[in-house]
């Protein structure tokens, strides 16, 4: 099912709190244990005074207080009182809220539009994307509109958000059930329901620039090849034994199993990067954003590419994050800070500024 557990890592800044400027993106800031934003020069603009706090969203941020989770403006100003077990990020204009085992929809005054009558207490409410929302109801997963309704009816055990008209959807087919295969299979619906890409693959990526990544199922391998997608279910890239990830940017990441790095395709499958980057933990390649992208050596050092596989920002990090409104969030044994994309840092305090219960690690 869905995963409703949106960890968005929250890193910090210095001590007096400015205003935030109206427009301009804010980030997640540590300080003494409890976190607050920052803007793009690094000043704090909202005082850190939150156990945990999401990603704006629509000019809203999710925060925790006490294990509750509410809502704030772009100015700090608490908006929706932390009363819920757990929260989404606003999305057209709704965000997804749960009490008790049950999850709704609020509007950004806090009302709720859609009554709490979805999921568990491990999840089963998505965001809405494109007018509908994956929802959980009955031990199924479909679809509903902003009024609540089922505008696809539950009869999925998997299900994600719409991307480009399309979207994932995975079950067990009945033939598979009276043979007791329980492994399920994957496909794409559009937004009538229609099954447009059959449910065949082992595994689906939702759709980026055009095109998705798809596992096909083989007996007796380690690892299920992989093949590239587009709008129809043609494929236009494999199957190949390799790890694929999203494209970002025309390019995506690409990790051949035989091989020990990662490099990136493009949309045709050609090598542009060749594989010689450190890959199968959190510290890269990731995917290129703003015309970088963060990778690894084989001594665990990370730093940043450009599109030509050229290292723009030298390897010195222990994790490196994407960029984001011309900011990265970059960790060290000793340092936790945002770079600039010419790899000075903007902001950084001491590793002991994160809450004793943060990983590091790149959630954004």
């Amino acid at each position: 099912m869905i995963s409703l557990v949106l960890l968005i890592i929250t890193l910090s800044c210095s001590t007096t709190s400015l205003p935030a400027e109206p427009g301009h993106l804010l980030y997640p800031a540590p300080i003494h244990g409890k976190y607050g934003f920052l803007d793009s020069n690094g000043r704090v603009v909202i005082e850190p005074r939150f156990d945990h706090v999401r990603l704006f969203s629509e000019g809203m941020a999710v925060v925790e207080v006490g294990e509750k989770y509410g809502f704030i403006d772009s100015e700090g100003t608490q908006i929706v009182p932390p009363k819920y077990e757990n929260a989404l990020s606003f999305s057209e204009g709704l965000a997804a809220v749960q009490i008790g085992q049950k999850w709704g929809y609020i509007d950004m005054s806090g009302r709720y539009v859609i009554e709490p009558r979805f999921g568990s207490q491990l999840g089963g409410a998505g965001s809405f994307s494109e007018g509908l929302a994956p929802v959980l109801f009955n031990s199924k997963m479909g679809y509903i509109d902003r009024s609540g309704r089922f505008v696809i009816e539950p009869r999925f055990e998997f299900a994600e958000e719409f991307s480009e008209g399309l979207a994932v959807v995975g079950m067990v087919p009945n033939e598979d059930r009276q043979r007791n295969d329980k492994r399920p299979k994957f496909g794409y619906i559009d937004k009538t329901g229609r099954i447009v890409v059959a449910l065949a693959y082992a595994g689906a990526h939702t759709f980026h620039e055009g095109l998705a990544v798809v596992a096909i199922y083989r007996i007796g391998v380690k690892f299920y090849p992989q093949a590239v997608i587009d709008h129809s279910g043609a494929q236009v890239v494999g199957p190949v034994d390799a790890g694929i990830g999203d494209f970002h940017e025309g390019l995506a990441r690409f990790s051949p199993y035989a091989g020990e790095g990662s490099g990136f395709v493009n949309k045709t499958g050609k090598q542009i990067i060749s594989p010689r980057f450190h890959d199968f933990d959190d510290k890269g390649p990731t995917d290129f954003s703003e015309g970088l992208a963060a990778v690894s050596l084989s001594n665990g050092q990370s730093g940043y590419i450009n599109r030509t596989g050229r290292m723009v920002i030298s390897a010195r990090f222990d994790i490196a994050c994407p960029f984001r409104g011309g900011m990265a969030l970059v960790f060290k044994s000793d340092r936790v800070g945002y770079i600039s994309t010419t790899g000075k840092y903007v902001w950084s305090e001491p590793a002991g500024s994160m809450p004793d219960d943060e990983e590091p690690g790149c959630f954004w």
